[in-house]
């Protein structure tokens, strides 16, 4: 059955090629344009144009009126404080008969009435029926006879280089369903950080303030992204644009058309990518996974038994290259759903089920609940340390060495102000050999009134003398 069906879709896109060839030599244009051609006259009567009214305080931008441009292009203005009526304009793409539309949270968020606007011109009131900042996708619906709707393809078979096309509106209804064309310049980005689910597609693609929302497109006519952003310090089209890829797109507006709202899977740890540095202190390869800075009481990582300085490679043999691949994966388990959790522990290969469990509110409200209980007394200090284990300390080249590793020093820290450095190895203090963590945080509980205290670290080949603040 599998065998015919290839087959029969193998016909149909060679018939298609034919045509698309034939065509061409009859019009004189060339086979690739006449393909681009095809396929905007597929797409375009599914994209629409959104227009947006809410009520602000202060002076808005004529076209980027939304915080979300103000981070790339600064602030519009200081404003008087008085109420106005702000405009923001965006696209979007028709998902089904039943009128539902995918567009970016940006474009419709907060509004107090959305108008969509057509390809053929006719004008109707949208309702939002879910938001998704983290992504920043919405849909919204209208009530409308005879739409077209556009295919959505897969975003995963994706490869840089491919030919694309982006549809939408940029700078307003003046100029609705403008089409441009570019390549995939790269996959997977992540752009802003604080907690977004990121995976972007970057293309050079022409995007302006007004295409978000609007579908890319590839060369067979199917949406593979949604046009989100730019990255311009002059609002200007620099040639770096960016969509979220359609499979990410599409799980989180089956939630948000079925649901209203996003559920997402939750672990409850704070993870970091392993850099070279990390890699040589750690012994591990780089890239081999990302490294649990710490983990949440009572949380689905906590009841497994996932401990801080645990390296995570996979989880249902699904390999993590980084931050956001875990991230991302995590997000879009079911609540509830077990996973295989396979783990390094110092130099140790284990493997753990965990129970997923559900995000409560933001990323950053886990993360602060995380934070909110109580500091110890090395974290106080802006560090995160472990013990040195066999492996690692053989790894440096001496068999027996002993010590608290320096996992991260955060910025602005008093370990930071002290100069200590990740990677730093932590063999002394007080004077005192230290060959374990508790040690150390035993030592610094009674010297945290002292305000200084002696440290003899070694870093690379060198060994050196150091003065930890304890205080401001």
């Amino acid at each position: 059955m599998k065998i015919r069906y290839r087959k029969t879709v193998l016909v149909l896109v060679l018939a298609m090629a034919l045509a698309v060839t034939a065509r061409a030599e009859l019009t004189g244009r060339s086979a690739l344009s006449e393909r681009f051609v095809e396929v905007v006259k597929r797409v375009r009567p599914a994209v629409v144009s959104i227009s947006m009214e809410k009520a602000v305080k202060g002076y808005v931008h004529p076209y980027v009126d939304h915080p979300f441009f103000e981070r790339f292009f600064g602030p519009g203005g200081k404003g008087r404080g008085e109420e106005r009526r702000q405009r923001g304009l965006g696209s979007g793409v028709v998902l089904d008969k039943a009128g539902y539309i995918l567009t970016n949270n940006h474009v419709v968020e907060g509004a107090d009435k959305i108008v969509v606007v057509l390809a053929d011109d006719r004008k109707f009131e949208a309702e939002i029926i879910g938001l998704d900042p983290r992504t920043d996708l919405a849909v919204i619906k209208i009530e409308a006879p005879e739409l077209r709707s556009a295919v959505l393809g897969d975003s995963g078979k994706l490869e840089v280089g491919e030919l694309v096309l982006a549809i939408g509106s940029p700078f307003g209804f003046a100029l609705k369903e403008t089409v441009t064309a570019g390549i995939v310049s790269a996959l997977g980005r992540e752009i802003r950080g604080g907690g977004m689910y990121e995976d972007f597609i970057q293309t050079d693609a022409a995007i302006n303030p007004g295409n978000s929302g609007g579908p890319l497109v590839n060369d067979r006519g199917e949406v593979i992204g949604i046009n989100t952003m730019i990255i311009s310090g002059t609002q200007q089209y620099a040639g770096v644009g960016f969509a979220v890829p359609i499979d990410m797109a599409r799980r989180v507006m089956k939630q948000l058309i079925e649901h209203g709202k996003v559920t997402r899977g939750w672990l409850g740890v704070q993870i970091r990518e392993i850099d070279e540095d990390f890699a040589e202190v750690l012994g591990v390869p780089k890239k081999v996974g990302v490294l649990i800075d710490d983990v949440a009481e009572g949380s689905p990582a906590a009841d497994a038994g996932l401990r801080q300085g645990d390296i995570l490679l996979s989880f249902d043999n699904v390999k993590f290259g980084d931050v956001g691949d875990l991230r991302n994966y995590v997000a879009a388990v079911a609540p509830g759903r077990k996973i295989k959790a396979r783990l390094l522990r110092d130099g140790k290969e284990l493997t753990l089920q965990i129970v997923i469990g559900e995000l409560e509110g933001d990323l950053e409200a886990s993360v602060t609940n995380m934070r909110s209980r109580k500091l110890s007394a090395i974290e106080k200090l802006g560090m995160k340390v472990k013990t040195l284990s066999d492996k690692e300390a053989a790894e440096l080249g001496e068999r027996g060495l002993r010590g608290v590793l320096v996992l991260l020093v955060e910025r602005g820290g008093l370990a930071a102000e002290s100069g200590l450095r990740r990677g730093d190895l932590i063999t002394e203090a007080a004077k005192s050999e230290i060959k374990h963590a508790k040690q150390l945080k035993v030592i610094l509980e009674q010297a945290k009134d002292k305000g200084k205290l002696l440290l003899r670290i070694r870093r690379g080949e060198h060994r050196m003398y150091m003065v930890l603040k304890l205080k401001k």
